[in-house]
């Protein structure tokens, strides 16, 4: 069985009962009270991975590696669908993930956790709404999604199309015409009444193009506003996003000639930062089914980056301290560029022979540090793929995409027994 958390998805099954139906009883027919979708997905992979630190001495020091890796991959995502009544549907969505021993030293939530749990009712087909933990999705971005303003976890350039974890909230949706409005009263993170957050969005569509606007606001989070856009140009879909904050928070490594280590901290609660993005994606595939072609590029300017980031990578040994002490965390060091790109590329089932060949780049532009993985996977039958990766790392030691420099990898992955049920 499949199953979807999305919008507009009707769990539909061939029962005795849906499969008697005909005319316009069928829509009535296929939400009946005693339907109850289990599905998901299971996977379960072997991975080997070496890497050199030293680009240029790859091929004469081949059995030379400076480090290795291998892991195992089990896991399996489960959901629940079912529909007690005809306007009531209730979903479910779990993930299991190996290993399963807390003696391994993970986390309960690790080994089990729920990445989706709500329900779906309406009033007088009017008013839509979903109560409880569900994906939120506001940017329409592939590599990158500044509009990504609701939901816990954020996109990964490196793995676009991974599902995205969103937080416990309520989403009262007003359709009209080709249009929609959404209300979002959200709860994340709260632990008293004035913690809780609201959101609201607009959806409107004109002719080809989709648009979105969107605001946020929650105590202890900058006050939000967003922009979205999504059309064609023949078999090209382009799309765009453009956010505006009222403060940030991030906090920032500032020079700071009264400190021993030079520098300082600050945050900036009162200024405006805008960020923005925009790309295209392009997809064809001929009548045979024999030439299989994918493209997507995007650029990405992110406001609250840092103009020139040298302050941070010129005083590796100072910031670290400023971790240490607790005036920066981790977190505060991700993205710390203002320019990026990304492009990835490829061929998929090349001549119906199973075998796929991508390419993927990403920049920073500040640093200039970057890097480039081709890829290469065969799957001979539908429960089996074995892929060859080839990461590159390019740029000065110690920059965002090059923290060892100009490096090179060699990574295998066998994916044995996967796929949706």
């Amino acid at each position: 069985g499949s199953g979807s958390s999305g919008e507009s998805g009707l769990v539909t099954d061939a029962s005795a009962s849906a499969s008697a139906a005909a005319g316009p009883n069928l829509e009535k027919a296929l939400l009946l009270s005693d339907m109850v979708v289990v599905g998901g997905r299971y996977s379960f992979a072997a991975n080997a991975a070496w890497n050199w630190y030293d680009i240029n001495t790859f091929i004469e020091k081949l059995t030379e590696y400076d480090l290795a890796s291998a892991g195992i991959t089990l896991g399996a995502d489960v959901f629940v669908d079912a529909r007690p009544s005809e306007n009531f549907r209730v979903f479910l969505k779990t993930g299991v993930s190996y290993p399963f021993d807390a003696s391994s030293g993970v986390e309960f939530s690790d080994v089990l956790h729920v990445s989706e749990m709500f329900s779906d009712f309406n009033w007088k087909s009017r008013l839509f709404f979903r109560a409880g933990k569900q994906t939120l999705n506001w940017g329409v971005g592939y590599f990158f999604s500044p509009a990504n303003l609701l939901n816990i976890t954020q996109k990964d350039p490196e793995n676009p199309d991974a599902e995205l974890e969103g937080p416990v909230s309520l989403k009262i949706n007003f359709p009209f015409d080709v249009h929609n409005l959404y209300l979002y009263l959200l709860a994340k993170d709260i632990t008293l009444p004035e913690k809780y957050g609201v959101a609201v969005k607009g959806e409107f569509v004109a002719g080809t193009a989709e648009f979105g606007v969107g605001a946020l606001y929650q105590a202890d989070i900058p006050p939000s506003f967003m922009a979205t856009v999504s059309t064609s140009l023949g078999d090209i879909s382009l799309f765009g996003e453009g956010v505006l904050r009222y403060g940030s928070a991030r906090t920032f490594v500032i020079e700071d000639t009264e400190s021993p280590l030079g520098l300082g901290v600050a945050t900036y609660e009162d200024r405006v930062f805008f960020s923005g993005t925009a790309g295209a994606r392009y997809m064809y595939s001929n009548d045979e089914n024999t030439f299989n072609f994918s493209a997507a590029g995007q650029y990405y300017y992110n406001g609250e980056g840092y103009a020139d980031s040298a302050i941070l990578t010129d005083n590796q040994a100072a910031v670290g301290a400023l971790i240490q002490n607790g005036s920066l965390a981790v977190a505060d060091l991700m993205s710390t560029g203002r320019h990026y790109a990304a492009l990835s590329t490829g061929l998929q089932d090349i001549g119906k022979s199973g075998v796929s060949f991508t390419v993927f780049w990403m920049q920073n532009f500040n640093d200039l540090s970057g890097l480039v993985t081709p890829s290469l996977s065969w799957k001979p039958i539908d429960e089996i793929t074995l892929a060859l990766k080839v990461p590159m790392t390019y740029g000065t030691e110690g920059m965002e995409l090059s923290r060892n420099g100009n490096t090179i990898g060699v990574s295998l992955d066998f994916s044995f027994g996967g796929g949706t049920f």
